[in-house]
Parts: C-alpha cells; structure tokens; sequence
C-alpha cells in the first residue's frame, strides 16, 4: 500500500493536479449522462449534485478544466433546465449553469 501512495499519489499522498484534472474531466463527462435519465428522478437529482460536487472541487483545489468540456456541461445543463418539470431539479441545473458560466 505505501508502494501505491508514493507511486500514485506521491510522498504527501495527494494526487498530482495533473492526474486530478484528467480523473474529475473524465468523471464529469460520465456523471452528465446520469442527467439526462427520462425514468428516475433521484439519478437526475444525483448526478446534478454530483456534478455540482466536481465543479467545486475543481474551484477549491485551482484545477482547471478543458474550455470545450465546460462548454458541453453548459449547453448541456441549458438544455435540460429548459425542458424539466420538477422545480427542485430545475433549480439545481440553474446553480450549475450559473456556476460554469462564472468559470467561462
């Protein structure tokens, strides 16, 4: 195990920015699909807190991620603000929009 920290993670056993970059960029693009679930409600909900999650992550810890990726997450977001009838998770997807049009 400490093999793995110092090889992965490094002596301080935090991920290098570079690695954290490329995981939360990868991660964020698989937690939108969750968005778009027609049949349950509480994946929605889930999947905007989550990505609500990674993009705060990303502001705490200076990680910066790719402008084309942040685009597709608010035209993404946009989209599915305009058409979703429950209030509470149209709210959240407005905090997300406003949240990436503040970074771009």
């Amino acid at each position: 195990k400490q093999w793995y920290q110092r090889r992965v993670r490094g002596e301080s056993g935090e991920l290098e920015p570079a690695q954290l970059q490329t995981g939360l960029q990868l991660c964020l693009g698989n937690v939108m699909r969750g968005v778009d679930d027609a049949k349950h409600q509480h994946v929605r909900q889930s999947s905007i807190r989550l990505t609500l999650a990674i993009l705060e992550l990303c502001r705490d810890r200076t990680v910066t991620l790719e402008g084309e990726l942040l685009k597709t997450v608010l035209t993404h977001f946009r989209d599915q603000v305009s058409c979703e009838g429950n209030q509470n998770l149209k709210s959240l997807g407005i905090e997300v929009v406003t949240f990436v049009e503040k970074i771009l």
